[in-house]
């Protein structure tokens, strides 16, 4: 995406050949996102867009779909401004849910050689449903199957949490620390899903 004048010197940008290098999405959201643009960077965006059809005119950006967006720094939660670059994401996000997934059975081959079938038992099962739900939401993007996978990742690291509360006798702080923001950035990553896919399905 262009990025505004107090990074480029607009006499030097040749603002029509860039918006003619941007896809159909990324052309809506520099269309949206005029009011962040340089005036000249924002007519370039406004013509290509004629040019290709995506408005008639400029009287259609008072439509609602092309409501400016707003310019934000900052967010507590990851932004996406295309489907591609929020899919892209998902997808890696759902890479650390994978990965939390094993934890369980992990503490599973602990609770084995300990000769607690009971709950080795239920951190499989436990491990085995956030793996699901994580596969799911990666094919589905269902926020309804998203919600589902921060319940399952939310009772996996409370089953985490339960399984090394026994063994904080024999835990250093340092340890402890590393293991509850851990477990603090798994949660994240999980809400991070959810609100993905709700923007997933805004696009």
């Amino acid at each position: 995406m262009l990025k505004t004048d107090k990074v480029f010197d607009p006499e030097k940008i040749d603002f029509a050949e860039k918006m003619a290098e941007l896809s159909d999405d990324d052309l809506l959201i520099a269309l949206r996102k005029r009011n962040n643009y340089h005036p000249k960077a924002a007519k370039a965006a406004i013509n290509e867009g004629i040019k290709r059809e995506i408005i008639k005119s400029e009287a259609d950006l008072e439509k609602e779909e092309f409501n400016p967006i707003p310019f934000k720094r900052f967010g507590l939660f990851v932004r996406a401004e295309s489907q591609k670059q929020a899919k892209g994401i998902l997808s890696s996000l759902i890479l650390i849910m994978y990965v939390f997934s094993l934890i369980p059975f992990l503490y599973g081959g602990v609770d084995i050689a300990s000769g607690d079938y009971l709950m080795a038992a239920k951190g499989a099962i436990l491990g085995a449903i956030t793996l699901y739900f994580a596969y799911r939401t990666s094919k589905t993007e269902k926020p309804a199957d998203a919600i589902k996978l921060v319940i399952v990742s939310t009772l996996t690291a409370l089953y985490s949490i339960y399984h090394f509360w026994s063994e904080l006798d024999k835990l250093g702080y340092m340890e402890i620390l590393v293991i509850v923001v851990i477990i603090g950035l798994v949660l994240f990553t999980s809400i991070n899903i959810w609100q993905l896919t709700r923007r997933l399905r805004s696009m």
